[in-house]
């Protein structure tokens, strides 16, 4: 069993079972997380049988997982350009000279997982995350396009993470919170400075550990609620930070507690959606900085396990992982069906971003493009990336990025590990 635990020590992140959390839940450890299923997320599981039970199950269930998805067909999907590629575009839109679909522009300057991303509008951050020796650096790179080059950042102020939230300012990248290997969750920031190349530490947040929460960058704060120590037990609590003062403000507490958050914001409102309690379907609520108050939005029929939501300007689009999709409209507090989306249900994290008047939806090395104008999705995964990959798609000019990590039982020289980028049609 720890030769197992060894070689499945990325899966939480690759959206396959945790076998050693999960054990432990079953074997009398209820408060545990464990990853979504098919049921609405409800109170706690009842107690476990017995751990033998326990071990042999799981390790079945996850043995037949991963080799349905190590051998089942490839998905069809648009066509994809290996590189490494030559230096791209010009500086008004540095990716403009790629083709419409998928390219693999570079290699990852270091292979980590859970790293985070973020574009800069000159260059793509890549920072944090464990390398394969499950060291936690807190360093990171800058990939600039128009070179076709990496370059090293500077060590950070903070210690080693994973899923680390990051937002671009227009001035600074805010690095935040995230998950570190033991110990409670971070609630420490930092400041990278991309034109003196130098990295300030922020105030530690005014909350209590947690991990996820929802995170949005508002054009002046940078707001964080939500999360807890696990599913079942999270805070309706959050905190507002200003880089310009360099201080946190606490803000009203939240209506409810909300699941697994993801969050937008409109431009006027942050939107928080996901689980809320043992309702049936997805639940969200908003907040208004300017007032410093909240509003429940209207129930959605999508399913209260994890989601993802995506704003387009005018709507917030949200998916779970089942496939299905909705459209919310806050100036109306509505919700319109969208189109299912056309991948194969798989028991995966999803993740979402929206440019280029597209919303990708990302799923595990999957992926599936919806055109908000005529409201349709086409699958978009990528040939050869399949399978269990971590990585989250990163709005770019033109576009989408994604450091896409090396997938379960994937040679080191896997042609789907690297900085993908994809272009949708006119885009």
């Amino acid at each position: 069993m720890i030769d197992l635990e060894h070689e499945l020590a990325y899966l939480d992140l690759l959206a396959a079972p945790d076998l050693s959390v999960e054990i432990e839940r079953r074997a009398g450890r209820p408060d545990l997380e464990v990853l979504p299923s098919r049921r609405p997320l409800r109170a706690r599981p009842p107690r476990a049988r017995r751990l033998a039970a326990a071990v042999l199950a799981l390790a079945l269930g996850a043995a037949a997982l991963l080799l349905a998805h190590a051998f089942r067909p490839s998905p069809a999907g648009t066509p994809a350009t290996l590189g490494p590629s030559p230096p791209v575009g010009t500086p008004g839109d540095p990716w403009a000279s790629l083709p419409p679909g998928w390219t693999r522009v570079a290699d990852l300057p270091e292979h980590r997982t859970g790293a985070t991303t973020v574009w800069t509008g000159r260059e793509l951050v890549y920072w944090g995350g464990f390398t394969d020796a499950g060291t936690g650096p807190p360093d990171g790179f800058a990939y600039n396009p128009l070179s076709g080059t990496w370059r090293p950042l500077p060590d950070s102020p903070l210690s080693g993470r994973e899923n680390a939230w990051a937002v671009w300012t227009g001035r600074e990248v805010l690095v935040f919170g995230g998950r570190s290997w033991g110990g409670l969750p971070p609630m420490d920031g930092a400041a990278y400075d991309p034109a003196t190349d130098t990295w300030r530490a922020i105030p530690d947040a005014p909350l209590d550990p947690r991990f996820p929460a929802a995170v949005v960058w508002t054009g002046q704060e940078l707001i964080v609620w939500g999360g807890g120590p696990s599913r079942f037990e999270t805070y309706v609590d959050g905190a507002a930070f200003d880089p310009s003062t360099d201080t946190w403000r606490a803000i009203a507490p939240g209506p409810i507690p909300v699941n697994l958050a993801t969050s937008v914001w409109t431009g006027r409102e942050m939107i928080v959606f996901g689980a809320h309690g043992s309702t049936n379907s997805a639940r969200g609520a908003a907040y208004d900085p300017a007032t410093n108050t909240w509003r429940l939005i209207e129930p959605s029929s999508l399913s209260p396990n994890a989601s993802a939501v995506a704003w387009t300007g005018r709507e917030m689009v949200a998916w779970d992982y089942e496939l299905h999709a909705a459209a919310y409209d806050p100036e109306t507090d509505e919700w319109r069906d969208l189109p299912s989306i056309p991948l194969d249900f798989s028991e995966c994290y999803p993740s979402t971003a929206f440019s280029a008047g597209t919303v990708l939806a990302w799923y595990c090395g999957e992926a599936a493009a919806l055109d908000v104008s005529p409201g349709t999705w086409s699958n978009a995964t990528p040939p050869v990336v399949r399978g269990f990959r971590s990585g989250r798609p990163v709005p770019i000019d033109g576009g989408f990025a994604i450091a896409v990590e090396q997938g379960v039982n994937r040679q080191p020289d896997d042609p789907g590990k690297g900085l993908w980028v994809y272009r949708p049609t006119g885009g």
